[in-house]
Formats: structure tokens, C-alpha cells, sequence
């Protein structure tokens, strides 16, 4: 159903004839969290709300794409509280949950675990804030290459789908340009050629593949960028260090 390109009217027809409540309770659940700030929908149907926008704005978008769009906020009922000093409903903590939730829910439909995980990585980074510069762009694709563009593309949709009483065009165009930095910093992050590669790395170090290397990369990545090295003999010194 999520790679039809009308997704969200299925899932609507799921939950109409209670196919959703019975397949995915804890999507069914966020009914009961009602509209609030930038929502202007309860979070169901802004949940639906946001896989529509996506399948509007990115029609090719990933599997894994559209899974998180649909269940980016479902730790929303597991993480409300009530927040004495702002008089209202508050949900720290949710994109974790969700992350978490969310595996139990695509291990029950059988998906493979490759991925679970990213579609888990999506939502745990959902509500990062976009940057606010060229140099903040740049940190951002560092940090979250592995992830886009897809995770920018659960980041717009969902904001998209938010026309709440805190929402304006002014904040919908600064959330734009955020995104034009991101798109801007990704091209050119993926012109520069890194200065070593995965197991050029490995074997300066003496690792075996695993989440090291990923890090070491960004590592060298960082000190690229700052022009701190630019040969392969400063790189391998650096790692050493």
C-alpha cells in the first residue's frame, strides 16, 4: 500500500473499515493526541497529513521513506505529559520513542532488518533543527549524510503538514531556506573527495568494519573542511594522533 502514489487515501480506507486499529494499534493511538501549536490536525491525521505532502512534493520518495513519514510521531501518546509551566501537552522525548517503537512495528510486518534500522534513524533525527547558516549547513551534512536526502525529505513533509496556530508563512520560509542550505551544503560535501578511504582507514588503524570507521571518516571529514589537512600522509597522521 505505502508504494502506491496514493498512499494516504489507503491508509484512510484502513482506518475507516478499522483495518488500522487492528494492524497498528500505535498509530491508531495518536488520535487521541489532539491539535497543538503547529498541528493543526490530531497527530493520526497529521501523520496521514504528512505522508500525502511527501507523495505530492517527492513522488519517488524511498519505502523506507514513506514508512517513517507515516509513523514519525507514533511515540507521541507513549511521552505526553503535562507541562505545568506552559499550561499545555508536551512530548519530550517522542522521536526517541518512536525510533524505538517503531521496531517492534515493522518486526511484526515482516520487514527486513537493513530496513527497520534506517526507517529507526529517520525518526530519531526528525525534529533536529534545521541549520541556520552556510557553516551549520555543512556540520549538518556531515553529521547526517548516511540519512539524506531522505531524512530532509520526512523533515519538510512533516512540516508541511503542520498549519497550526503557532505555524506562519514567514516560519514555513525560514524552514525552506534551511533546507536550500542543506541541499546546497550536499553538493558541495559530495564534490570533495575524501582523502582516505573506508579501508584505507581500517588498515591505518588495524580495525575491522564497524561504527569506528564511520566515525573516523567524519573525524577526517571535519578536519578537511576546516582545512586543517588536504593530503592523505596528514590524514593517516591525524587518525594516528
Amino acid at each position: 500500500l505505502l508504494l502506491e502514489p496514493h498512499a494516504a487515501s489507503g491508509v484512510q480506507v484502513l482506518r475507516q473499515t478499522g483495518w488500522l486499529a487492528a494492524l497498528m494499534p500505535e498509530l491508531e493511538a495518536c488520535v487521541d493526541v489532539l491539535p497543538f501549536g503547529f498541528h493543526h490536525l490530531n497527530v493520526l491525521e497529521h501523520s496521514i497529513e504528512a505522508l500525502r505532502v511527501l507523495l505530492e512534493l517527492f513522488p519517488n520518495a524511498s519505502l523506507e521513506t514513506r514508512v517513517a513519514t507515516l509513523l514519525h510521531d507514533v511515540g507521541k501518546p507513549a511521552s505526553k505529559i503535562w507541562d505545568e509551566a506552559r499550561g499545555r501537552w508536551s512530548f519530550f522525548g517522542h522521536d526517541d520513542m518512536g525510533a524505538r517503537l517503531v521496531i517492534g512495528i515493522l518486526e511484526r510486518f515482516g520487514f527486513e532488518a537493513v530496513l527497520i534500522e534506517r526507517v529507526s534513524l529517520l525518526i530519531a533525527r526528525h525534529m533536529i533543527r534545521l541549520p541556520a547558516d552556510e557553516t551549520q549547513a555543512a556540520r549538518f551534512v556531515r553529521r547526517q549524510r548516511a540519512l539524506l536526502p531522505d531524512l530532509l525529505h520526512l523533515m519538510l513533509s512533516d512540516r508541511e503538514a503542520s498549519r497550526g496556530a503557532s505555524s506562519s508563512a514567514e516560519a514555513r520560509y525560514a524552514y525552506q531556506l534551511g533546507f536550500e542550505r542543506v541541499l546546497s551544503a550536499m553538493n558541495a560535501h559530495d564534490a570533495v573527495k575524501p582523502l582516505l578511504s573506508g579501508r584505507e582507514v581500517m588498515d591505518t588503524l588495524e580495525l575491522s568494519p564497524g561504527p569506528l570507521i564511520g566515525q573516523a571518516l567524519e573525524f577526517l571529514a571535519q578536519l578537511q573542511a576546516d582545512a586543517e589537512i588536504s593530503t592523505p600522509d596528514q590524514a593517516r597522521d591525524a587518525l594516528k594522533r
